[in-house]
């Protein structure tokens, strides 16, 4: 069956567009293509990341595209989708569309209500998030969309029939309805239906979350005896209040507490009481905390946002007055049984008994017991409890039989729960303990299984000391590995939270030895365990502490302008935040601070906040990713050069938005957002791909400082890493972040097109030289002078130079293509290599040559690493520079030029000055030979004198230049003697023409 014909609107889309963005120039709506025909993103790629401009999407409608529109967690728009108009009831008037089967609406809103994110964001009143209705229709704020004006879905034959007749014509398209500028809403003026729809998911959530709380509790009840269970922890919020056939009806029941007149500051659903005034809901217990004056309101309920009640129903002064008053109340029955903590309460209450004459928390000798229910009775307080007769010791104690004693597993995992702070993740089981300011889950299993046979053993000798008083204990059972996964198992049942409600505090705090600094204040508080942090920085923050020998080493390793820019880079790896989206690359060849930098930041940061991996680890090992799970920052010294052949983990990794799958090996995968920024040193850059993504996420330092040769401090990083320094560090740090926060940049920022270049420049040095120094020709070049000049672009820019051979590897990987020519010789041939359709520009070499040397004729390179090269010459000819021939007969641009005014003399400066071998004089005139003080012919230099005539090495008196006038010698020599054994076979019958040829092959004797 064929598809109906596409039907889309472009015109009607247009129309959309511009009500939507009029009055509101500055938003950009959130479009991306839909299926022909269909309501679901384009297959392949996901809709989030397929954003289009009106204009492309425009032009995809017009080519029968559907078009989706989103609201962002980035933008403003809220969009509320209708359903079913009756059950919505009215919305207040806005840009509407009608939906495809023209009973539907897509309300269009803008909102300033701060967009529902991170811990506790159900219970948030804002416009500015998703919510779903059984059948009504949904509010659409955050990563949800909905079709837009102009798209066409066909409808069924039975949709079409539900369709009022006079829209059927219309049936399957998406159209305006309201041509209305988009109004501002607010959460409060949401239809109702939404709101209630919320407000009975956050009700769910408490209810969920209470019953948790209450099942812990009930644990520790039922240990204290099931004989003399008091009814008043059986207790629902429908005992205490009186039960309602309208679930979540607000009504009145809190007048009396609260002095309501409207009686709508509290609901009941989900078997949960609910203030509105406090934001808190209350279960029966705490309902009746407040209500016999034990608590407030706000302090007993559990808190909309998430958490705790403060009541401690473990209290004993707070569990007799609570049963007191229910009991008093009607709530639970006359005869209830005292509960044990309450009983606590009396006899403390009337000095019966000591705290310390208490076991199990609990437990009364049996004297006081009876004491406590007589005076209780004497009162009129009836205890509903009977006392407890002195038993004889059981017949199997006489037989020499002790009994046997048992710890049940939970005994100890509560013990443990209310004598440290600790949690768990949700999704990977692992458990945080909380210690000296911070939560960790580095060998908190191996403590708490060592702490859980401990507390076993302390349980296990109390239990014998009360059952068999008659027989001393020899020996206690250790814990079995199966109990210690029982009590392990049970802790982490009761503290698991999800991963994402513990992210807004690490956003909000830098947690440091001394205490918490609140990056929205800017001050330091108190360590708090409430405040569930995992990452702590091992400095002392200290306002007035100073670095000098840290100030001294930074603007010692790099530029003034840089100064700052390492500073901010320590702010930001201080922090969990991600938003700046980029990743620090440290590089220059040498030893030159970098690793002393990493080091140093490894120190302000902490080793156990900072992971190691390498960037091509992160990308092509599945199981790296999960090292940086709660790690500031990752730091990796001297990775490889290697390509980077994909880049989507980096850029995830340094999105902070995207989510992470992180595996740890033989365990549970888990999914996290990065908060370690990437840091990373190299000698040379790993070539990455091309694309601007990738380049739009670094930020480049260059060291360009060399410490070699006895001018390194082996002592400086011990030197930097003391504690006074560190201190004053993190004071630079804060700076920096501070400053960062303010500009909303890195100092020194650079665009994507200088980080883009300055990054290939130092990643592929010669696919750079190949750049900017050549170009497409006709023509073919020799092998030997396209490396000649790359030698010379190599020193002029401060890069490593590639040998001849390994040079000609990397051209074949650019794709290059080269040959081999056999030319004649006067009785050979000679095969020599071209590299194909190449040619050197004449501004590069101008540009080459004048940087090269300035005090030199800027027409000749002067090599001076010639055996490295593997070329022989000491020297390179090149062209002569345009500078140079026009002004003939005589270079002014040259320095040592000498303007000849007296004619008479002319020819006398042409004989004095016409040959040299001052290395500091024209290079073409520089030339050496052992056996000769002259090379070439001298009417040959006529018009181009050269100053400073000197004798050969035996008379040079500079020891320098005799050396390498030395190799430069040797050089010559091994050139032709390969020319005359490879090409001549050692036989030569024209020596002009064998000068010649070496000139053409070497481009250092006669060139002119």
């Amino acid at each position: 069956m064929s598809l109906p014909a596409v039907n889309t609107d472009p015109e009607e889309f247009k129309k959309f567009h511009q009500l939507l963005t009029k009055g509101n120039p500055d938003y950009q709506p959130f479009y991306f293509p839909l299926v022909k025909n269909g309501k679901d993103p384009l297959p392949g790629i996901s809709w989030k990341k397929n954003r289009k401009t009106f204009s492309e999407a425009y032009s995809l409608m017009r080519e029968g595209f559907n078009i989706g529109i989103a609201g962002t967690d980035k933008d403003n728009l809220c969009i509320v989708d209708i359903d079913n108009l009756e059950a919505v009831g009215g919305a207040k008037t806005t840009l509407t569309v009608k939906s495809r089967k023209q009973i539907g609406r897509h309300c269009f809103y803008f909102t300033k209500d701060e967009p529902a994110q991170g811990e506790g964001a159900i219970f948030k009143n804002s416009a500015k998030q998703n919510i779903a209705t059984e059948n009504a229709g949904e509010v659409r704020s955050n990563w949800q969309y909905v079709v837009c004006s102009g798209s066409f879905v066909p409808c069924s034959e039975e949709e079409i029939r539900r369709i009022p007749e006079e829209d059927r014509i219309h049936a399957g398209k998406y159209r305006l309805c309201l041509e209305s500028e988009v109004s501002n809403i607010t959460y409060e003026e949401l239809p109702e239906i939404y709101r209630t729809t919320l407000e009975e998911r956050r009700a769910t959530e408490i209810a969920a979350s209470i019953k948790k709380i209450e099942k812990r509790q009930c644990k520790s009840w039922e240990r204290q005896g099931q004989k003399n269970r008091s009814a008043l922890f059986d207790l629902d919020i429908h005992d205490v209040t009186g039960r309602s056939n309208q679930p979540g009806k607000r009504f009145e029941m809190f007048a009396e507490l609260h002095g309501s007149e409207t009686g709508k500051n509290a609901s009941i659903s989900g078997d949960v009481l609910h203030c509105w005034r406090h934001n808190v809901s209350h279960n029966a217990i705490t309902y009746l905390a407040v209500a016999s004056g034990v608590s407030t309101c706000s302090q007993a309920g559990f808190p909309h946002g998430g958490g705790s009640s403060r009541v401690d129903v473990e209290d004993p002064y707070t569990q007799f007055t609570i049963w007191k008053y229910a009991k008093d109340h009607g709530y639970i029955p006359k005869s209830d049984p005292i509960p044990s903590k309450a009983l606590i309460y009396c006899a403390l209450n009337r000095e019966l008994c000591t705290k310390e004459e208490i076991t199990d928390g609990w437990k009364l000798p049996v004297s006081i017991y009876n004491r406590v229910l007589e005076d209780c009775k004497k009162e009129g307080i009836e205890t509903g409890r009977e006392p407890i007769k002195e038993k004889k010791r059981k017949q199997k104690i006489r037989e020499g039989k002790p009994e046997k004693i048992n710890v049940p597993f939970d005994v100890v995992a509560e013990h443990i729960l209310e004598n440290a702070h600790i949690f768990s993740m949700r999704d990977n089981k692992q458990i945080y303990l909380y210690k000296d300011g911070v939560y960790k889950n580095e060998d908190t299993e191996a403590l708490l299984d060592t702490e859980i046979r401990n507390v076993h053993n302390e349980y296990y000798a109390k239990y014998w000391n009360e059952a068999n008083p008659g027989f001393p204990l020899t020996h206690v059972p250790k814990a079995t590995a199966k109990y210690v996964s029982e009590v392990l198992a049970y802790i982490r049942a009761y503290t698991h939270i999800t991963r994402d409600s513990i992210e807004e505090n690490q956003d909000r705090y830098i947690n440091l030895k001394n205490g918490l600094f609140n990056l929205e204040t800017w001050e330091l508080e108190p360590h708090t365990p409430e405040i569930k942090l995992i990452r702590q920085i091992p400095v002392f923050y200290n306002e007035d502490a100073k670095c000098p020998q840290i100030s001294k080493f930074l603007h010692d390793v790099v530029a003034e302008p840089d100064i700052d820019l390492l500073c901010e880079i320590a702010g930001y790896c201080l922090t969990t935040d991600c938003s700046h989206q980029k990743a620090f690359m440290l590089y220059g060849v040498g030893s030159n601070g970098k690793s002393v930098f990493l080091a140093l930041l490894e120190a302000l940061v902490g080793g156990e906040n900072t992971s190691a991996e390498s960037l091509q680890r992160l990308e092509f090992d599945k199981y790296r990713t999960a090292k940086l799970y709660g790690k500031l920052v990752n730091i990796c010294g001297d990775i490889p050069d290697s390509k980077m052949h994909k880049s989507e983990v980096f850029k995830k990794l340094t999105s902070g938005l995207d989510l992470i799958d992180g595996e740890n090996k033989y365990q549970d995968s888990f999914h996290f957002r990065n908060t370690a920024k990437l840091v990373f040193s190299a000698n040379v850059l790993p070539e990455g791909k091309k694309d601007k993504a990738y380049y739009r996420r670094w930020v480049l330092v260059q060291f360009p400082n060399n410490f070699e040769g006895g001018k390194e401090d082996k002592t400086l990083i011990t030197k930097l890493k003391d504690p006074e320094e560190l201190s004053g560090f993190l004071n630079l740090a804060l700076q920096g972040l501070k400053r960062l926060k303010e500009n909303g940049k890195f100092s020194n920022d650079k665009s994507v097109e200088d980080t883009q270049r300055e990054y290939e420049f130092n990643s592929n040095p010669i696919a750079a030289f190949m750049d900017e120094c050549t170009r497409g020709s006709q023509e073919d070049i020799d092998a030997v002078l396209l490396h000649s000049t790359y030698v010379l672009w190599a020193e002029v820019n401060n890069k490593r130079v590639t040998p001849y051979n390994q040079f000609g590897k990397e051209l074949k990987k650019l794709g290059y293509e080269n040959y081999r020519n056999n030319e004649p010789r006067s009785n050979c041939t000679k095969k020599i290599t071209y590299w194909c359709n190449i040619e050197i520009t004449q501004e590069a070499l101008d540009r080459l040559n004048w940087k090269k040397d300035t005090q030199a004729c800027p027409s000749f390179l002067l090599a001076t690493d010639a055996e490295k090269m593997q070329l022989g010459q000491a020297g390179q000819a090149l062209p002569l520079p345009q500078t140079c021939l026009v002004n003939k007969p005589y270079c002014h641009s040259c320095v040592f030029n000498t303007e000849v005014t007296d004619k008479k003399d002319e020819n006398a400066n042409k004989i004095e000055n016409s040959l040299t071998n001052n290395l500091e004089a024209c290079p073409k005139m520089h030339f050496f030979d052992s056996i000769s003080d002259r090379t070439g012919l001298q009417d040959r230099y006529v018009d181009e004198p050269v100053l400073k005539q000197k004798k050969l090495i035996s008379e040079q008196q500079n020891e320098e230049y005799s050396v390498k006038n030395l190799e430069y010698i040797r050089s010559f020599r091994a050139d032709l003697k390969r020319l005359v054994s490879d090409g001549h076979n050692f036989s030569v019958d024209n020596i002009p023409s064998l000068l010649d040829e070496f000139n053409r092959r070497y481009l250092g004797i006669n060139r002119c």
